[in-house]
């Protein structure tokens, strides 16, 4: 995503959806909400490049900066 002079970059988020024939990938209500309010906060906090990772913890969803992703790796 890029807004005001930010890019927000959500890795590993899980989709609803994967288009077979196109590959474009769709996410549910809820996770789309969750993005796009990360998304902003990051945005209100003036941060110019922010990448998130994406993951489930007691079926929540959880994101969490890049490092968070590199812990997770196998």
């Amino acid at each position: 995503m890029e807004r005001e002079g930010s890019t927000i970059v959500f890795h590993r988020v899980p989709a609803a959806d994967v288009r077979e024939n196109c590959g474009e990938v769709h996410h549910s209500a809820n996770i789309t909400k969750v993005l796009l309010q990360q998304a902003e906060t990051s945005i209100a906090q003036g941060v110019e490049v922010d990448v998130r990772c994406a993951a489930f913890c007691s079926g929540s969803l959880i994101i969490d900066s890049e490092s968070f992703c590199r812990r997770q790796r196998p």
